[in-house]
């Protein structure tokens, strides 16, 4: 046997946020050669370990999440009987294995040994400081990126991206309904102050990286590169077509009633990143947010 099949694996893992452009960086890290990525995207299992038993509920729920990780899996797997391909396989593999915090260094026998992993699951961002403690002593020198996006804008696109799943095609059909209570619970995945809260009591600031869905929608090239960076692997030039958003919901303009609810629900932890997180590379994406909804940063309030 190869001893060097025993040998320590290095992971990073992007934790979100949702709708921020982490299936956009899935997609164009999954080309470089420095990097393994895994065939499914949202592997998810740090939170179905915590979850126990709770994680079998994705074979099963009709949320969207659920659904489209079952499609991956499926697509994976008729691969592995149509044209059997190591992808299909490595996937075959990450089903089988039990989520049990115990099995962990079983778990990462199906990573590479040679290349950086990279686990882009933004329901990590859930997780508590107890559950990043457990993270941080399997994955050893693991590293954290987080895409920040305005909680607000993240909000309505995940409304709309929930609607397309369940057959709300245009923005014709969008005021039938009201979406508040909808909002309200998309909300929760917004919540960055617990996130980072919970990721810094165990992760030193150097092992994390903070970047913003702004930047990435002005220049993916610097996005990529300053990723890259902090990955400490070699910068990969995009092609073309990588410059296009990855499930863009259908256009419509957010009443002011919408947004003023958003607005008050976020008010806080706005204020709180733009306190606490400081600048990125010399231009606060989070200012602009105050500025733009009118909060007040000396007070903190709107």
């Amino acid at each position: 046997m190869d001893i060097n099949f025993f040998s320590p694996r290095r992971f990073v893992f992007c934790i979100g946020a949702q709708k921020a452009g982490t299936t956009w960086l899935y997609e164009v890290l999954k080309k470089h050669p420095e990097l393994f990525v895994p065939p499914v995207k949202e592997l998810n299992y740090c939170t179905e370990i915590v979850e126990g038993e709770k994680w079998m509920k994705k074979y099963t729920s009709d949320d969207w999440n659920s659904k489209r990780w079952r499609r991956w899996i499926r697509n994976n797997l008729l691969e592995l009987v149509h044209q059997p391909s190591a992808a299909a396989l490595w996937t075959l593999l990450f089903c089988l294995i039990p989520r049990n915090k115990h099995l962990i260094s079983i778990y990462k026998l199906i990573f590479s040994r040679d290349k950086l992993n990279l686990d882009v699951s933004p329901s990590y961002a859930s997780l508590k400081s107890e559950s990043w403690s457990m993270i941080k002593g399997s994955f050893r020198d693991s590293k954290i990126l987080f895409i920040l996006r305005d909680p607000i804008e993240r909000d309505w696109s995940a409304l709309k991206m929930n609607l397309i799943d369940h057959g709300w095609a245009s923005a014709s059909e969008f005021d039938k309904k009201d979406h508040t209570s909808t909002l309200v619970k998309y909300s929760k995945y917004s919540d960055y102050k617990t996130t980072l809260s919970s990721v810094l009591k165990v992760y030193d600031m150097s092992n994390v990286h903070i970047c913003y869905y702004d930047e990435l929608k002005k220049d993916p090239q610097a996005f990529l590169d300053k990723v890259c960076d902090f990955l400490s692997v070699s910068i990969i030039k995009l092609p073309s077509r990588s410059q296009n958003p990855i499930n863009a919901g259908f256009e419509k303009v957010m009443s002011a009633e919408y947004q003023d609810l958003l607005v008050k629900k976020h008010a806080d932890q706005i204020l709180w990143l733009s306190q606490h997180i400081g600048k990125a590379d010399g231009c606060n994406y989070v200012d602009n947010w105050i500025g733009k909804y009118g909060l007040d940063k000396d007070n903190g309030n709107i």
